[in-house]
Formats: C-alpha cells, structure tokens, sequence
C-alpha cells in the first residue's frame, strides 16, 4: 500500500489496523461465546497508558519493551474483571462490563496518573533491534509513516492468525457451543 497511495492514506490506514486488532478480538467474545461486553476498549486504553506510565516523560521507549509490558497489564487486569464478570448473566454481565470500563477510564481520565482531562503526551515507540535503533525521522518526509504502518500489518496478521487458531481448536470450539 505505502508504494501506491499518497501518504496520508497511509497514515489513515495505520489506525485503521490498530482498530481492526480490537475489532477482532471482540468479534471472539461477541461472535464466538455470544458475550457483549461494554468495557472491552477499556483494556486498549488501559494497554496506552501503561506504554505512558513506563516511558519516561517525552521521551520513548523500544517496542520490544513497551508492547509485551502493555499486553501483559491488560491481560491481568482482564483476567481480574473478568472472573468478576463471568459470574452475571445476560443484561447483567452488560452493566458488570461497563461498570469496569467506567472505572479504568476514570482511574486515567479524572485523576493525574494519566495526565487527567488534558491528556498525556505520549512519544512513538522505538523501532530497535540488536542493539541498532531505526528512527523513522531519518527518512523522507513521505516515508516516516511506512516503519508504524509496517508494524501494524505485522501485528494485525498475527492476531488474525492467532486468533484463527484460536477459534479452530479444541478450546475455540468449546467457546462457541458455551
């Protein structure tokens, strides 16, 4: 795509992924178990902020660091709320979800741990391996979205892969008959 289109589509299609990853994974829980949470962008908000909370301010930190430390606190936390929700049924598992997402965003958005109402300065991530850091500021202007777009694609394939696996195993078909 980056080779045929203009670079702001680029830029535009680079979200876009982002959002098709939470897409599908909500597909799992909807499409899948037949559970309509209402908190489940909570966990993606939760995964930004802790990328905030490790970086120092205004400065970024590498992906390798940053992306496993984001998962794994959503994760747990998901695991919290959902043992607690899990419990409900129905329009009650609704209210249970939104209560929790109600509560993470609080937590960020009304207190200074996530910068408040204003919001946090967060910088892009650093692209290293082996020790070699790639800055995309030291490509064309044109070409700086390519590094965060490539990534993206990376990480959508692999969660539809993931996810794909997920559903045709053993535990995927338990999942749809629950």
């Amino acid at each position: 795509l980056p080779f045929v289109v203009a670079p702001y589509y680029v830029g535009l299609v680079t979200p876009a992924m982002i959002g098709a990853m939470l897409a599908s994974s909500l597909h799992v829980l909807v499409g899948a178990t037949g559970l309509v949470s209402l908190g489940h962008g909570a966990f993606y908000g939760l995964a930004a902020y802790t990328v905030y909370l490790v970086s120092p301010e205004g400065s970024a930190q590498p992906i390798w660091l940053t992306l496993p430390l984001a998962m794994l606190a959503a994760g747990i936390v998901s695991l919290v709320v959902g043992a607690l929700s899990l419990r409900t049924k129905g329009f009650f598992f609704l209210m249970v979800t939104l209560a929790f997402g109600q509560m993470i965003f609080f937590v960020f958005h009304d207190t200074k741990l996530g910068g408040g109402t204003d919001g946090a300065y967060l910088a892009k991530p650093l692209l290293t391996l082996f020790g070699a850091t790639f800055d995309p500021t030291s490509l064309p202007r044109s070409r700086r979205g390519w590094p965060a777009y490539y990534v993206a694609l990376a990480q959508l394939v692999a969660t539809y892969l993931a996810l794909a696996f997920l559903l045709r195993s053993l535990f995927g078909r338990v999942l749809e008959v629950a």
